[in-house]
Parts: structure tokens; sequence; C-alpha cells
């Protein structure tokens, strides 16, 4: 036991040894490099899983996460389909012309706001929307049953005539009254445009 411990002391004073007469930017060369491969070491700990059984659950529950989303989004669409066929018989409004509307305005996003203030899918402006009964405007079936119904009333106010129909929606009765027409606005003009090229697909 004792040569054994001596031998160990041996060996260790010789590696001191070695170390002492090194230069000391080797030294410190060789500890940085040490520092360095042992943070690589542990950040490759940290970011795995410590079992594979853990790795695989967190695969499952990602899974799980993008079904509830294209569920969601399945029943969104669902929903916004029924909603215009509802609307579309209960006001003898074409269901084209009311799903190029909600294109044109809020490209099928329930939670869209304009700059203006106009809301959900149909776009309704706050006073419209209480006008027309509108008590969730970001709520499916109301908003776009609200929207329809405008869209009636614009109907039968221009006898079916689409450009006064559609620039009266985007720019409001008053203003095509004035110009007995589509009203000279670039964006009035480039919405009703959008949704004849829509209806003419």
């Amino acid at each position: 036991n004792n040569v054994f411990a001596r031998i160990n002391e041996i060996k260790n004073g010789s590696k001191n040894l070695s170390t002492s007469l090194k230069p000391e930017k080797i030294v410190e060369f060789e500890n940085a490099l040490k520092d360095k491969l042992s943070k690589v070491n542990s950040d490759k700990t940290n970011s795995e899983p410590v079992h594979p059984f853990l790795k695989s659950k967190q695969s499952e529950f990602e899974m799980k996460e993008n079904e509830n989303l294209e569920k969601k989004e399945s029943d969104k669409k669902e929903l916004i389909k029924t909603s215009v066929k509802k609307s579309s018989e209960k006001y003898g409004v074409s269901e084209d012309l009311i799903n190029a509307v909600i294109r044109v305005e809020s490209n099928f996003d329930k939670d869209a706001v304009s700059r203006v203030g106009a809301m959900g899918l149909m776009q309704l402006m706050p006073k419209t929307a209480l006008e027309l009964g509108v008590e969730k405007p970001f709520d499916i079936e109301q908003n776009i049953d609200g929207g329809t119904k405008y869209l009636k009333m614009m109907i039968d106010k221009y006898d079916g005539d689409l450009d006064k129909v559609l620039s009266a929606y985007n720019a409001g009765p008053n203003n095509v009254d004035a110009a007995n027409g589509i009203p000279d606005f670039e964006e009035t003009k480039n919405y009703v445009k959008s949704i004849r090229k829509i209806l003419n697909k």
C-alpha cells in the first residue's frame, strides 16, 4: 500500500511539474478550451429530453395541438359557410355575392378591424352594426346576417344595380347618390372591380 501510494504521489507530482513547465499562454488556452467544451456539452444536455419517453410525449403533445388548431379552423370555416347559406336564404342575396364581399372586406378573418374601425367578416361600422341590430360584430353568424341585411337594403335601393350596391357598401349611399354611380374614389373603384372579378371567375 505504501509503495502504491508513493507511486501515485510521484505521478501527481510529475503532472504538476509538467503543467508548471508549460508556458502560461498554453495553460490559459487549455483551460479556456476545457470551459468551452464543458459549456457545449452542458447546452446539449439541456436542449434534449432526458429520456426518449419524454421526447415522444412532447411530439404527441405538439401533434394534438396542431390537430386542435386544424379542428378550430375547420369549425370556423364550416360556421361561415352555414351562416352565409342561412343569410342568403333569409334575405334573397346570392351566396357568391356574400362570399365575395367577405373575401374582399376581411379575407375571412372574423376578428379583422380596419383603420377606420370597421369590424368582423363583413367589416361593419359601429354605427351601422347598431342600426342593423348586430350586438356582437365579431360573432360570425351576427356579422354575416348584418352584412347581408345591409347588402339587401342597397340592392332594393338601387334596383339591383351591382356597381351602385357595392359602391354604397364601401363608400356609403350618400356618396353614390351624389355621383349617381361609382364615386370618384380610388378605393371604391378598386373595391367594385375586385368583387366583380371574383364573381366572374
